[in-house]
């Protein structure tokens, strides 16, 4: 990996991520939940209480992880679960709630806990390109 200024590279901490996540639910039993690894994506919907679980698997593109780890820009990682949510409508059933979990290579996994698909702005860039994976 190429650190110096006017490469194409991301920065160091963003190779040792080997899992994103997205999960989030509703009071209602609405379930979903996307797992994005360097060559894959898991989708997971549960449409309310007791309906069936529908899974979908492919796979992903090179460039499609590399513009999911570049989505982060220089966040860091061990910074996420200070990242304060935009507000707490799920706290009182107003919003789903929703978590973004990071894993790295050392097994670490860090969340950032939010309302429907609105994490923090830092994570927004990061949410936008795991909604064009569905």
């Amino acid at each position: 990996c190429c650190l110096i200024s006017g490469c194409a590279v991301y920065p160091q901490q963003t190779q040792s991520i080997m899992k994103i996540e997205f999960n989030t639910l509703a009071r209602g039993g609405y379930y979903k939940e996307i797992v994005i690894t360097k060559d894959s994506v898991a989708i997971s919907i549960r449409e309310g209480r007791g309906g069936e679980l529908k899974t979908s698997n492919k796979a992903l593109k090179k460039k499609d992880w590399g513009l999911l780890l570049q989505s982060l820009g220089k966040q860091s990682i061990a910074e996420i679960p200070d990242l304060k949510s935009p507000t707490m409508k799920r706290a009182y059933d107003g919003a789903m709630h929703s978590e973004i979990l990071i894993t790295t290579m050392d097994g670490t996994t860090v969340t950032h806990s939010f309302d429907d698909e609105m994490p923090h702005e830092k994570l927004q860039k990061l949410m936008r390109q795991i909604s064009k994976l569905r």
